[in-house]
């Protein structure tokens, strides 16, 4: 019975993904797009702009100020690796799996 749940769950799955597609877009002048290479040009230049800084910040950040500083010794224990024994602990410390990741599986699933 297992197997047939998991294959039913993985066909289904597959089944939304294949039906996952978008067929195009209003960019710019606001005019329709579904050619291909023009989404994908205009995708990437979307994320171009989102992602890197054109402009130069010149003088302090706005919020310069606003957070308390980290000791030293505190910036010497968030750059330390984290053991398998606490990646575990954390993992396995969570409260029952109520929400699913994206993909339908939840985190101790991994």
């Amino acid at each position: 019975m297992g197997i047939e749940i998991l294959n039913d769950f993985h066909n289904r799955a597959r089944a939304r993904w294949k039906s996952n597609k978008i067929g195009g877009i209003i960019i710019g002048d606001g005019g329709w797009c579904s050619d291909d290479d023009k989404l994908k040009q205009h995708a990437m230049g979307f994320f171009q702009e989102l992602y890197i800084a054109g402009l130069r910040v010149a003088g302090t950040f706005p919020c310069h100020g606003m957070f308390p500083l980290l000791s030293l010794n505190d910036r010497d224990l968030l750059s330390m690796e984290a053991t398998s024994e606490e990646i575990y602990k954390a993992v396995f410390s969570m409260a029952p799996p109520k929400a699913l990741e994206i993909d339908g599986f939840h985190v101790k699933f991994y």
